[in-house]
């Protein structure tokens, strides 16, 4: 009966948080690690900087337990740049864990760490090891790219 109890109130808890609760608790934990994010007047998500490089935080208020990391990060310019892309993606992806590589709209490529977390704000445990992974993901990238 307690565990009924419990469980109820975790479920309730997570099905209050709205799309600004979720805002404000990605840009407050941000802000205090020393990121200075920007939302997007979407909405759907959240941009900050790390040593020079973009990163990007959705606002998922539809699945409170999927947390999602992207760095938007190459360019592609020709159907030779795509092939060398993919086959880089790939590899990257036979050499790493979470992270995952692909084309994003007609030009670019997007590295994701994405994971699966109980409570939203569960997602503060795991999110410098997310960005490790997404650095980790893109480096080995670019260097299959740069053997292509």
């Amino acid at each position: 009966m307690i565990f009924t109890v419990f469980i109820y109130f975790v479920i309730s808890a997570n099905a209050q948080m709205s799309r600004a609760d979720l805002q404000k608790m990605y840009m407050d934990y941000l802000k205090t690690e020393g990121y200075m994010p920007t939302l997007h007047e979407s909405g759907n998500h959240i941009s900050f900087k790390s040593e020079g490089l973009t990163y990007y935080i959705d606002i998922n208020d539809s699945d409170l337990g999927y947390f999602n990391l992207q760095h938007v990060f190459w360019h592609i310019e020709s159907e030779e740049d795509l092939i060398k892309a993919l086959v880089a993606a790939s590899e990257a992806g036979r050499k790493t864990k979470v992270a995952k590589i692909y084309t994003f709209g007609e030009d670019s490529m997007m590295c994701e760490a994405a994971i699966f977390i109980k409570q939203p704000q569960d997602f503060k445990d795991h999110f410098a090891r997310l960005m490790r992974a997404v650095r980790f993901e893109v480096n080995t990238f670019r260097e299959e790219a740069n053997k292509l």
